[in-house]
């Protein structure tokens, strides 16, 4: 007997034992032998009849496997066409009707909602420098502001909580710098106030006090050299020599010694006054140092603009205007309006150009500090008018009053 090769189905075999019909699609065609076919399905080469009659069933069954291939192969590419036709009655709109998008690896079958095609439009704007792209039409002025604000009042509230986190640390001009870029910019007013309250403690320490915090831009160490005095060091820094005295603890103005090491304060300090809260904020560069409540001229008389400080007195004189007359009260008298202190006012621009006779100073009414009760000066309470006096710089602090 000859042993077998690899598998193989012999159609005529099968059909002439079992009966079958061929059906396998599967048939590889015996490479055995005659002989080797007689002896494994008992056949002898004495029957050339069965043999022949064999090859012809394999040829039929060859015709009808081919033709079975064919009707599978086109059934399959109807139905693959039916599922991806792009014309005609099908439901589907043509390649030109169809928008053209570009796939993130999302679902793109859902429509963007208005923060993400906000966020598209402000990226293709800052990406070609255009305006508006047809991805953003259709958004009105309104909705499309609202994200922009929220996100902008979040980054400032973020930046609010890093600058009180510096200064739990100790780290105050870390916490100066953050802080500082918090005020005026759209927090809600219980919030802004809180971090100006904020900002004066910190000036004080490192502003107002005796010690310099590292390398403070503000502030700097002055070695005094011979033949200085308090005042001439204090003009080279654009600050009053009251304020070096202040801040360096020195009784006598006139007496400093040779070698003697001061902190000093780079000037010159600022004010803004705002005539709807009525306040006035004092700044060096733009770092919030104190802020004081005021009283201003009654039916809105104080002029808005720009002023120059010119002269500064204590325990003034009191002139009155010639439009209302009145007695000149001595500086020492308790009747005088002005308090202890005088800061003169010269307009620059703006409703004070041109302006003369208008001031800052003290009160003996302390009440009506934050009202509009005066003849057009700005008046704040005693202790106010003291630390402004020995901040602002004569000739060189400017007022601004909005």
């Amino acid at each position: 007997m000859v042993t077998p090769g690899p598998p193989a189905l012999i159609p005529a075999c099968i059909w002439l034992e079992e009966g079958y019909p061929f059906t396998s699609a599967v048939i590889r065609w015996s490479s055995r032998s005659k002989e080797g076919l007689s002896e494994s399905y008992g056949l002898r080469h004495s029957q050339p009849g069965i043999v022949i009659m064999a090859r012809r069933r394999r040829s039929r069954s060859r015709r009808l496997l081919l033709v079975l291939m064919v009707v599978v192969v086109a059934g399959l590419a109807w139905s693959y066409r039916q599922a991806t036709w792009p014309f005609g009655p099908r439901g589907l709109t043509s390649p030109a009707s169809q928008p053209l998008a570009e796939s993130d690896g999302q679902d793109q079958s859902r429509e963007p909602g208005p923060l993400a095609r906000l966020t598209a439009e402000v990226t293709n704007e800052s990406a070609d420098g255009r305006g508006p792209t047809s991805a953003s039409k259709g958004l009105d002025s309104g909705p499309s502001q609202l994200p922009a604000a929220a996100s902008g009042l979040e980054a400032v509230q973020r930046q609010v909580e890093e600058g009180l986190q510096a200064r739990s640390r100790g780290d105050l001009l870390t916490a100066r710098r953050l802080l500082s870029r918090a005020v005026g910019v759209g927090l809600p007013e219980a919030e802004e106030s809180a971090v100006r309250a904020v900002l004066v403690d910190i000036a004080r320490q490192t502003i107002l006090s005796p010690t310099r915090f590292g390398s403070d831009p503000l502030t700097d160490i002055h070695v005094v050299q011979a033949g200085e005095v308090l005042a001439r060091i204090a003009k080279s820094y654009s600050v009053t020599a009251d304020l070096l005295a202040l801040i360096n603890g020195i009784p006598d103005k006139n007496r400093i010694g040779l070698g003697q090491r001061l902190k000093v304060v780079h000037g010159p300090f600022h004010a803004v006054i705002f005539k709807q809260t009525h306040q006035c904020r004092v700044f060096l560069g733009d770092v919030l140092v104190v802020e004081f409540p005021v009283g201003l001229g009654e039916y809105g008389s104080t002029p808005t603009g720009e002023w120059l400080t010119s002269d500064k007195l204590t325990n003034p004189t009191y002139y009155p205007p010639a439009s209302r007359g009145g007695d000149i009260i001595a500086a020492d008298d308790p009747k005088n309006p002005l308090g202890e202190y005088w800061i003169g006012l010269k307009g620059v621009s703006g409703e004070a150009l041109g302006q003369v006779g208008y001031g800052i100073h003290g009160t003996i009414e302390p009440e009506t500090v934050g009202k509009d009760v005066s003849m057009g000066c700005v008046r704040l309470l005693a202790e106010d008018i003291a630390l402004l006096y020995t901040l602002m710089t004569p000739g060189e602090s400017r007022v601004i009053i909005e």
